[in-house]
C-alpha cells in the first residue's frame, strides 16, 4: 500500500515524497522517496520531516496504538494530518477493544462509470 501511494503522489506535479522507514525493518533499497532510518532515531526524524512538510499521510498499523501516535507526533510538531483525526482513531481503538469482533459500519462510496 505505502509504495503505490507513494507512486500515486509522486505523478501530481509539485507534489515531493519522502517516507521514512524503519531500517531494520526494510532493510534493501526502494527508491529516492524512501528514508531508511534508525529505529532509536525514528521518533525524532518523524517529528522534524510532519513539521516541515505542508502535509503528512501516516500509513501505519492501527496495532499497539502505532498509527494514533505516529499522528499525535505529526500534530505535535505542527503537521497538518491527511486522513483521519486522532481522535476518530483512537474512538475506533476503544469500540474494537471494547466490543471484540465487531466493527464500526463503514459508509461505503461506490463509483460507476457513466452510462
Amino acid at each position: 500500500m505505502l509504495s503505490a501511494v507513494v507512486q500515486d503522489l509522486n505523478r501530481i506535479p509539485g507534489v515531493e515524497v519522502l517516507s521514512p522507514l524503519n531500517a531494520e525493518l526494510f532493510p534493501t533499497h526502494h527508491g529516492p522517496h524512501f528514508l531508511p532510518i534508525d529505529p532509536a532515531k525514528e521518533e525524532t526524524i518523524f517529528r522534524e520531516l510532519a513539521g516541515k512538510s505542508d502535509y503528512t499521510l501516516v500509513i501505519a498499523p492501527e496495532l499497539d496504538d502505532i498509527l494514533a501516535t505516529r499522528c499525535d507526533w505529526v500534530e505535535q510538531a505542527g503537521g497538518t494530518l491527511l486522513g483521519s483525526s486522532i481522535a476518530a482513531i483512537r474512538l475506533e481503538r476503544r469500540f474494537e477493544l471494547q466490543f471484540p469482533g465487531y466493527s464500526i459500519p463503514r459508509r461505503e462510496i461506490h463509483c460507476f462509470p457513466p452510462s
